[in-house]
């Protein structure tokens, strides 16, 4: 697979030539290689994990998840790769792959057996919030690539599914499943700001994409949905988001109502500062700069081999609650340096770059990446998790974006498709 040759001017010493060195590694390199092992064959579509030796199991189930980040991932690098046929039609074949979760009612199930039929258990028959965001994420950056009508229904009818289905009428906020019929039950699922983020997301991304084709106006409801979203799930005293709060929207019990997840505040930071850039509300700033100065005091390694890099939990007063550190929160803290160090903030754009540096070298080898490690550095869960392509393209997109290392800038959206 081939990816533009494009390279900016790269600093010749130090910390900024050696990222820029390892960003051009893992375009050129790393990614085309994992991308030949990930596709099934056989089955369509790609495998959900690769084993630490970069083999999948041929019979694991597929999850809707994976196979609509692919599809993200495919149609987003497309537009940021000048030779970009081979990838145009990776994401045709994915797309297609996708369709077969859909489900009667506009929702896309959990996941399928990997031959693309029902698994037989009730959970994976289920369409989950969290799990349509992507959805609704990679048709609208699909739709960019190959407009048409039957993919403008299709991404209507899962925005109004999600309405229908899967939005608790009461509050407005997402239900976690459409298994769930009261949500706000004692017994019910805790209320997670997770999907709430990403249906944020993929609400900020139809606007780009999509620029009013559909007649939806994308950017008021990304601006209604994380108003609500912050209503209930932004932890003012702290300056952190929520992971979680109890059925009827009180504090969850226990460690679930205390946890901080660094990557998520570094990703709200980022999606706030995505629809500032959209609307002009400086005032989104705030809210991020509060997120990223609590992650900032809070949720990042001070010593050992994995200084600098991103915890996986805290609590609103600092402690750790899991000291590991999984490789996707390393990519939103990335994404948030970078847009601080085009806002002109000191020394973040340093700081991005030594992450990146840090994670090429700590959670890579031979061309994978595992999914987590200890403290001191050793692997603690060393499968490739498909899914976590999503998170690295898009940490090295915002490093293109902010100039820090070479490539292709998101603003050459604006020159492909026919939407704008």
């Amino acid at each position: 697979m081939q990816f533009d040759a494009q390279r900016a001017p790269a600093p010749k010493t130090g910390t900024a030539a050696k990222a820029a060195t390892l960003a051009l590694r893992f375009r050129h390199d790393w990614l085309p290689q994992w991308l030949a092992r990930v596709g099934d064959p056989v089955g369509g579509g790609v495998f959900d994990a690769l084993d630490a030796q970069g083999r999948p199991d041929p019979l694991a189930d597929k999850t809707v998840l994976t196979q609509a980040r692919m599809l993200f991932t495919l149609a987003h690098l497309a537009m940021l790769t000048e030779d970009n046929a081979t990838l145009v039609q990776a994401a045709a074949r994915q797309y297609g792959v996708l369709a077969r979760y859909r489900k009667g009612n506009g929702l896309y199930c959990r996941a399928l057996t990997h031959a693309g039929q029902p698994t037989g258990r009730v959970a994976d028959g289920l369409a989950r919030s969290y799990d349509q965001s992507f959805v609704l994420l990679a048709l609208a950056t699909w739709a960019r690539l190959s407009p048409s009508a039957v993919l403008d229904r299709e991404i209507a009818d899962c925005l109004a599914a999600i309405d229908r289905h899967l939005t608790d009428p009461a509050t407005g906020l997402l239900i976690e499943d459409d298994g769930v019929s009261d949500p706000a039950a004692p017994d019910a699922p805790l209320r997670s700001q997770n999907p709430h983020m990403h249906l944020y997301e993929a609400y900020l991304q139809a606007h780009e994409m999509a620029c009013g084709e559909t007649g939806i106006d994308w950017l008021a409801r990304a601006a209604d949905l994380r108003a609500l979203a912050l209503r209930h799930f932004f932890d003012a005293q702290s300056g952190s988001i929520r992971e979680w709060v109890a059925p009827d929207l009180s504090q969850a019990p226990g460690d679930a109502g205390l946890r901080r997840e660094p990557g998520h505040q570094y990703e709200w930071a980022w999606l706030l500062n995505r629809e500032a850039d959209f609307s002009g509300d400086g005032r989104l700033r705030g809210i991020a700069a509060k997120l990223c100065a609590f992650a900032d005091r809070h949720g990042i390694a001070t010593d050992g081999p994995l200084a600098g890099a991103a915890l996986d939990a805290i609590t609103p007063a600092g402690a750790v609650l899991e000291n590991n550190l999984l490789l996707w929160p390393q990519t939103e803290a990335i994404k948030a340096f970078a847009i601080r160090h085009s806002a002109g903030e000191a020394a973040m754009g340093a700081r991005a770059q030594a992450l990146f540096i840090l994670m090429c070298e700590r959670w890579f080898e031979g061309g994978l990446w595992r999914n987590q490690l200890a403290p001191d550095a050793s692997v603690l869960w060393p499968e490739t998790l498909t899914r976590l392509v999503y998170h690295l393209v898009l940490a090295l997109t915002e490093g293109v974006r902010a100039g820090l290392w070479p490539g292709k800038n998101t603003a050459d959206y604006q020159q492909k498709g026919e939407r704008c």
